[in-house]
């Protein structure tokens, strides 16, 4: 990032801590928000210009002390959360980092607390671990993700609370209310 200047590292984090889905890979940004501490002096008056806390950069700039291996991991997007990061920094070793690195980026599961769980004082091999992560997820179990707009957001935290349910639980109420529906009539 030789061509980085103070502009194009704030439009790189504005534009990608701003909305829902970033443009660039967490390296990306966290080199962003690198050169901009070093222009701003510290961490905490970068939070204080661009808005966001100073840990959410701290999280961002864990990444730059991965092994280069695992930088090109995040590079390439093959890991993209930043949940997976900071689960991820708390592996000291770096090649225990650079081994569950390439473990997570072919899981169907993203829940990386499961693979260094599995590999963290153990001897396992990437397949064994993988095999025991995967083994170890109950069958049937599906997942799904909802993004709701905030005025149904604030709608199903009020339902919920009103009947003393959980958000999660009153949305599979209401889609298992749903399908009941359509199943008793299916035109």
């Amino acid at each position: 990032m030789s061509e980085m200047n103070e502009e194009l590292a704030l439009s790189i984090v504005f534009a990608n801590t701003k909305r829902k889905k970033r443009r660039v890979d967490l390296l990306t940004l966290a080199q962003s928000c690198e050169y901009l501490i070093d222009l701003y002096g510290n961490r905490k008056k970068l939070a204080q210009e661009i808005g966001l806390s100073s840990e959410m950069i701290r999280n961002f700039l864990l990444i730059l002390n991965f092994p280069p291996e695992v930088q090109s991991e995040v590079k390439n997007r093959n890991l993209d959360s930043l949940d997976v990061i900071k689960q991820l920094a708390t592996i000291k070793d770096p090649n225990q980092q650079i081994r569950i690195a390439k473990m997570a980026k072919n899981l169907t599961t993203k829940d990386i607390r499961d693979i260094i769980r599995v590999t963290k004082n153990s001897s396992f091999s990437e397949n064994e671990a993988k095999e025991i992560v995967m083994n170890s997820k109950p069958k049937g179990l599906n997942v799904f993700i909802i993004d709701l707009e905030d005025e149904y957001n604030k709608v199903v935290i009020s339902e919920s609370k009103n009947l003393s349910l959980k958000p999660g639980e009153y949305i599979k109420r209401l889609v298992k209310e749903k399908l009941n529906e359509k199943l008793l009539n299916p035109w």
